[in-house]
């Protein structure tokens, strides 16, 4: 019961918010009434949430993910270059990683519009194609981010992200550390150092902690 259990959280995606029993039975082809009891089993501990039209991903799922060591080594190490560069640029600030196709940010500072824990696909974001392209030398299309060691995106919400990539050091993984504001409030000359220099401050920090351990 385990496994299955464990396959239904897998099937929820970035993007799904909500899935009812019905689409989780035909995606992972067990029956409703199995689902149905893995589902209250899962509730019962928090991993899920009863939503409006069906289930979703619970906080406990966050809670445990950031018990994580390396990840609890990196948010507490790299926290202070966030919130400095936050005061810089008076926008917020993240801390994001790769999970597979996706990123999830694990850090925020400042006057943040997303929290920690939020999950999205990675090629909708200047972190992720960032970190895309570092992770593989192959992918063309992202090749320029790796040359350039930041990234830029443009949403159309007339939002900006502007991303540097933090080296993976203590056993951390790789991260990338951004800023988020508006087009017409984010002067691209003067924040693009500022990122850069953030993740360089953030690697520093890291490498300190590798040595101390």
């Amino acid at each position: 019961m385990l496994s299955r259990g464990l396959a239904i959280l897998a099937e929820f995606g970035p993007t799904d918010g909500e899935l009812t029993v019905a689409e989780l039975a035909d995606r992972c082809s067990i029956p409703k009434p199995t689902v149905y009891r893995l589902l209250h089993e899962l509730v019962g501990w928090g991993l899920l949430e009863r939503g409006r039209r069906g289930f979703r991903l619970g906080t406990q799922l966050f809670s445990l993910g950031m018990r994580v060591p390396r990840l609890r080594a990196l948010r507490t190490t790299v926290l202070p270059v966030l919130l400095r560069l936050s005061e810089l640029t008076n926008e917020p600030s993240y801390l994001s990683i790769l999970d597979g196709s996706c990123l999830v940010d694990v850090e925020a500072a400042g006057r943040v519009t997303r929290h920690a824990g939020r999950t999205v696909p990675a090629l909708s974001s200047a972190a992720g194609r960032l970190l895309l392209a570092r992770r593989s030398a192959r992918a063309e299309p992202l090749a320029p981010f790796h040359a350039h060691g930041y990234a830029v995106h443009h949403d159309s919400r007339g939002l900006v992200c502007v991303a540097a990539a933090v080296a993976a050091h203590a056993g951390a993984p790789e991260s990338a550390i951004s800023v988020v504001g508006p087009a017409r409030r984010l002067d691209l000359r003067r924040v693009v150092p500022e990122v850069r220099g953030a993740a360089a401050a953030a690697a520093r920090r890291l490498v300190l902690l590798s040595e101390a351990n």
